[in-house]
């Protein structure tokens, strides 16, 4: 919350120039602090004229005005070239949302505008399976961005780090810029910082009646976190996430009808987030993750579910959830055993291809054998996920499936999704499972190859951070196994991993 400190007179010079309503507070107006811009004050304003000097050693000579620059506020290292601008206004031009001539968003420097049109045109199709453009829940958030500024700071924060990430790799398909990744970086950095204290405000206000607005900025900041590194950052948003979730079941639908149908979809990327990212660390999993989980698998599937980058089929979350649970109590062992046996019982008994013909009526194209093959994947690397997770307590007997056969049949349903294509985004997890499974140098080059060659399409920092860690996880392997496993001991070390 921004407090005034008595008023002025008279609206602000920029208040005036754009004929909007001033708050008029002092020393600064709050309406200029919003949207970004430096404020220029209720006084006289100095402004350069060009005039030709008539006194002193300059006397009869004028002078050219400094070379204008993009408007003050907001993210502005990145220097907005020509053909930027152009694609900046087709792209703009192309999007129901974000008009520049809307007030929300002609008041925002070009660089501001600049990332908030890449976010609608580059990051926006990262966030599900296929990008259509009527269906895509985060493209809807852009329209919320002009009431919104908490929402507006965290997709400017994104939209800035996967032009960094994209612009370090090389592979931006499209002249958009000329900054470098470390100016894009700076200016996520900001705006990420101007984020957490607008969320902040909104938290300590204690007014949640726009709830779902800051749980979907809780969810891009996990965004943020995973294009960063997916190392660390995301749990704390994780668990805001969770607690927040809690709130939304008990107050009920949110108050903004345009939000009521992103409710699923964020609650369902949230939990999604929530409990993949227990199963390469350590921390526990709340009875709040049960109340967003049985949201998930008792709600028809929809559209956006449907569409969702984080393809894991229900049921093996909620496997994933139990395992995650009952491998850190402290039951016997027998019990722990009794209990993976059941579960492996569960994961044997799942039909992927079921699954996968339950989501073709709602699926915006036709992609039956791409999805069961998604499904078979994530089958054979959750039975992976049971197993290492409880190899304390379990005795050969567990071991029915070789491990070995599992990382093979992962490999055999992963190998008809490449990385160019867009389901590729959904197959992360089990790779990752795969590659830190096998110990048989062909199909750990075939996994690290995969992974390496997906950053050019999905430049995502989690996924770099898979491709330094697999090394990492033979190494250990070689110097340690037979031993404390490789899943156990990435749980225990000091860092909390989030591969999605």
């Amino acid at each position: 919350m921004i407090h005034r400190n008595g008023s002025a007179s008279k609206a602000c010079h920029n208040c005036r120039q754009n004929r909007r309503k001033c708050d008029r507070s002092v020393p600064t107006c709050n309406k200029c602090h919003s949207t970004r811009q430096e404020c220029l004050g209720y006084g006289k304003l100095l402004q350069w004229t060009n005039s030709v000097a008539t006194r002193g050693k300059m006397m009869g000579k004028n002078f050219s005005a400094a070379g204008t620059s993009q408007s003050i506020g907001g993210p502005g290292f990145i220097k907005i070239s020509k053909q930027s601008q152009a694609f900046l206004s087709s792209t703009l031009r192309s999007s129901w949302c974000l008009q520049p001539s809307d007030p929300p968003f002609s008041d925002l420097s070009k660089t501001s505008r600049f990332y908030l049109s890449y976010y609608d045109s580059q990051v926006c199709k990262d966030l599900v399976l296929q990008d259509v453009h009527e269906h895509n829940p985060f493209r809807d958030l852009l329209s919320l961005t002009g009431d919104y500024l908490v929402l507006r700071e965290i997709i400017i924060a994104n939209s800035a780090l996967h032009f960094a990430n994209v612009t370090k790799k090389g592979t931006l398909k499209c002249n958009i810029g000329s900054a470098s990744p470390s100016e894009a970086y700076k200016d996520a950095l900001v705006a990420k910082q101007q984020a957490l204290r607008l969320l902040s405000d909104a938290l300590s206000s204690g007014d949640f009646r726009n709830s779902a607005i800051i749980l979907a900025s809780m969810m891009l900041f996990i965004k943020f976190e995973l294009l960063d590194s997916g190392r660390n950052g995301w749990r704390f948003h994780t668990e805001g996430a969770r607690q927040l979730m809690v709130y939304l079941r008990d107050n009920g639908k949110p108050d903004l009808p345009a939000l009521y149908n992103l409710k699923h979809i964020l609650i369902s990327n949230c939990t999604i987030y929530d409990i993949l990212g227990t199963t390469l660390t350590a921390s526990a999993l709340t009875r709040s993750s049960d109340i967003a989980l049985l949201n998930i698998a008792s709600k028809d599937i929809d559209e956006d579910m449907a569409n969702g980058c984080l393809s894991c089929p229900p049921l093996l979350l909620q496997v994933i959830r139990d395992v995650s649970r009952f491998s850190q109590s402290t039951s016997e062992s027998n019990m722990i055993e009794n209990n993976a046996i059941q579960l492996l019982s569960v994961v044997d008994a799942f039909n992927p291809y079921a699954w996968a013909s339950s989501l073709q009526k709602i699926s915006t194209s036709f992609d039956l054998d791409k999805r069961a093959h998604i499904g078979c994947a994530y089958k054979e690397a959750v039975k992976i996920y049971i197993i290492r997770a409880t190899s304390a307590a379990n005795s050969p007997a567990i071991h029915s499936d070789s491990l070995e056969d599992l990382v093979s049949e992962i490999i055999l349903h992963l190998t008809p999704v490449p990385p160019e294509d867009s389901f590729f985004k959904a197959t992360c997890w089990p790779s990752f499972m795969a590659g830190a499974e096998t110990n048989d140098p062909a199909q750990r080059k075939w996994v690290l190859s995969r992974l390496e060659t997906g950053l050019n399409t999905l430049p995502w920092g989690f996924l770099s951070s898979a491709v330094d860690l697999l090394p990492l996880v033979w190494d250990y392997k070689s110097q340690y196994e037979p031993g404390p496993d490789w899943l156990i001991h990435l749980k225990l070390s000091d860092n909390d991993w989030l591969i999605a």
